[in-house]
Parts: structure tokens; C-alpha cells; sequence
């Protein structure tokens, strides 16, 4: 288990996996630091950019080698528990003798709330600049209705077809069920043959992203929409496919097609 709190990511560039004995935060990916640390024991530099290097081991190396080297199971799991007993914290000079490691947590972990705050901030500030005429829902979707449609209301469930065009914020078409706007886009791709409009569950149990579960129910058969889809209602801070960033602000053109 973890000690009941996380703080983001602390990346420096210039500090390495490049050795052994570089003492490192474990984590389940970013923001997700607790109180686990690692030792390498040999050059791990995979793991640069996605870990906290935050010391070197200067006396007892051999102690993690030894460690490296105890029999393991399937899982990588020692046979014999591991178990570290003694550690001891040594500060030399006075401003190490004077760091409140607590209040440096908590000055830390403010500064990442309020930048985190400010980008939120500036995310929905582009997105009400682009399209102020976009209707916003409780959840942060905009939306701008360009057809209702005129056929009938899907049932939660069924499975409707779906055409769409995606967009990031400044135009880039990413994907595209339509060959004619994939081609003027740049994104056409003959392996993809037929296109034709994306297969998807009506309703909140669709297999797609938030912003399209909420943005599809607002149609009815025939109904085009634009769709403004905040990150956090998107692919958040994971992107997609190597062609949507991450934190990106996606729009997409949507044509409820049919009901299969």
C-alpha cells in the first residue's frame, strides 16, 4: 500500500539512470509518487524521464547487488523476504540541518495544485475564445447543434453508426471516417478501406470517450453536431495514438448516421 498521499512528477533532465546505485521514487505512472524508492544496479536508461531521481548510493553499493542477486519467483518477487531495517538520514551543513522536509512537501504539493489550477483555467479559457457560441454542460462538453435530425431517438443500447471528423484546436484533422476529408487532411490511408461511419453503443456504456458517450445522446438519426471536448473528457494526460497529445482539446464534427 502506499502512504496515503502522492506528489506529481519532479523530472530533471540531467539526472540519470546512467549507473548503478541511483536511488529513484517508484510510482504506477505520473503524479502517483508516494513513499517507495528503488536502487538500480546496473544503467536502467528506460526508465529516464519517467521516474524521480533524487540520490546516489555513495557506501554500500555491494549490499543492492547482493539484493539484485537473491533468488526470485515468477513475478520477480524474492523466494525470502528482502526486509530493509536500518536507514539513517545524515544532513551536512545548515541549510540541510534547517529543511523542513514537511513544509517542503506541502509548498510542493501547493505549487502543483495551483499550476495545475491555472492550466485547467487556460484550457477552458481557449476552448470559450474559439467557440463562444458553444452550449456548455454540467461536465465541461461544448457543444453547437447543427442539425437535430429528424429520424427517430435511439434506445440506450442500441448500436448506432457514427460519422465523424477530429480535429485539435488549431485545425489539424487527426482522423476522419469520411475519405474525402481524410484526404484533404492528409490522414487518408487506402488500408482503411471501406470507410464507413464507426459502429458504437448508444448511451453511457459506450466503448468511446466521455465527451462523445454525452455528445451522441444529443442526437437523433440525422443530427450533425459539433463537439468541443475538454482533455479531461478526452484522452487526458495519456493522448492517443501518437496523433493526439497529451492534455489536447479535441473537436470533432459528428453525424448520427443510423441505428444498426
Amino acid at each position: 500500500g502506499g502512504p496515503g498521499y502522492q506528489f506529481p512528477q519532479e523530472i530533471v533532465e540531467t539526472l540519470k539512470h546512467d549507473k548503478a546505485g541511483v536511488v529513484s521514487m517508484a510510482n504506477a505512472g505520473p503524479g502517483t509518487n508516494g513513499s517507495q524508492f528503488f536502487i538500480t544496479h546496473n544503467p536502467t536508461p528506460h526508465l529516464d524521464g519517467g521516474y524521480n531521481v533524487f540520490a546516489q548510493v555513495l557506501n554500500g553499493q555491494e549490499i543492492v547487488t547482493n539484493i539484485g542477486g537473491v533468488d526470485r519467483m515468477g513475478s520477480d518477487r524474492p523466494v525470502e523476504k528482502v526486509v530493509l531495517n536500518h536507514v539513517e538520514i545524515i544532513r551536512v551543513g545548515g541549510e540541510a540541518k534547517k529543511w523542513d522536509a514537511g513544509q517542503a512537501f506541502l509548498d510542493g504539493k501547493q505549487g502543483a495544485d495551483d499550476a495545475k489550477k491555472a492550466k485547467a483555467a487556460a484550457i477552458e479559457a481557449e476552448i470559450d475564445a474559439a467557440y463562444p457560441e458553444a452550449i456548455k454542460t454540467a461536465s465541461g462538453l461544448r457543444y453547437i447543434i447543427e442539425t437535430v435530425g429528424d429520424g427517430p431517438k435511439p434506445e440506450m443500447g442500441q448500436i448506432v453508426r457514427v460519422n465523424y471528423s477530429g480535429y485539435l484546436m488549431d485545425g489539424t484533422l487527426f482522423d476522419s471516417s469520411i475519405p474525402e476529408i481524410a484526404r484533404a487532411g492528409g490522414t487518408y490511408d487506402p488500408r482503411r478501406e471501406p470507410y464507413e461511419p464507426l459502429p458504437m453503443e448508444y448511451g453511457p456504456m459506450a466503448r468511446v470517450i466521455e465527451g462523445w458517450k454525452e455528445g451522441i445522446q444529443l442526437l437523433y438519426v440525422g443530427g450533425k453536431a459539433k463537439l468541443i471536448i475538454p482533455p479531461y473528457l478526452g484522452y487526458g494526460s495519456r493522448g492517443a495514438g501518437g496523433v493526439i497529445p497529451p492534455n489536447a482539446s479535441l473537436v470533432f464534427d459528428v453525424e448520427l448516421v443510423r441505428i444498426d
